[in-house]
């Protein structure tokens, strides 16, 4: 099963950044259930943990967990197979009502760092929540031909991950674009479809 990483980067005033810090301040590292039941208060969790039901229902993956903390208001999560759209609605209804400029960014990668993208949730000029999501998927990987032992593998390694950081920045700069023109989702209509 594939695993992607999300970064999530939150912008908001204090109170919504602290609010988020208490929500993940009651999530452990790496685990699905601590993860589930300090954002959402019906959880449907038993003995064997997080119904996938629930979980792909509520979440938009079979699994979701806390992988980094990384500062105010930006942190990491993973999950199964794609970016944890619902998750991301549900944030956004926990966050809004307290920020009326909140802004939501995502930048995703899954595991192989042959799929990566960036969803972003924000105002477009008129004061209209938007949403719009840029993806590449067929980045071709130079380290699946190398060996981690091999010389050169750490400056492969690093130029590839400044690769991927600079393709990220240009979806980012496709959403904002798309969002800021009018021509991005209303926010609205995208969390009822969530």
């Amino acid at each position: 099963m594939r695993t992607v990483r999300s970064f999530i980067n939150i912008t908001a005033n204090e109170a919504v950044i602290q609010s988020l810090d208490n929500y993940l301040n009651d999530c452990d590292f790496y685990d699905i259930t601590s993860f589930v039941q300090a954002f959402y208060n019906d959880a449907a969790v038993n003995d064997n943990g997080v119904s996938n039901k629930w979980s792909l229902d509520n979440v938009g993956s079979k699994w979701i967990y806390l992988y980094d903390y990384i500062y105010d208001g930006y942190f990491s999560v993973e999950s199964a197979l794609y970016y944890p759209d619902k998750f991301i609605s549900h944030l956004y209804r926990l966050l809004s009502p307290h920020d009326e400029d909140l802004t939501i960014e995502i930048k995703w990668q899954d595991e192989t760092m042959s799929n990566i993208g960036v969803v972003l949730v924000a105002k477009d000029g008129d004061g209209v929540y938007r949403f719009y999501e840029s993806e590449v998927d067929d980045i071709t990987n130079p380290l699946d031909e190398l060996n981690s032992d091999d010389e050169n593998y750490d400056t492969v390694q690093e130029e590839f991950m400044l690769k991927i950081m600079d393709i990220q920045d240009e979806l980012y700069d496709i959403c904002k674009d798309k969002i800021m023109s009018g021509q991005a989702i209303n926010w609205e209509d995208a969390i009822t479809y969530n």
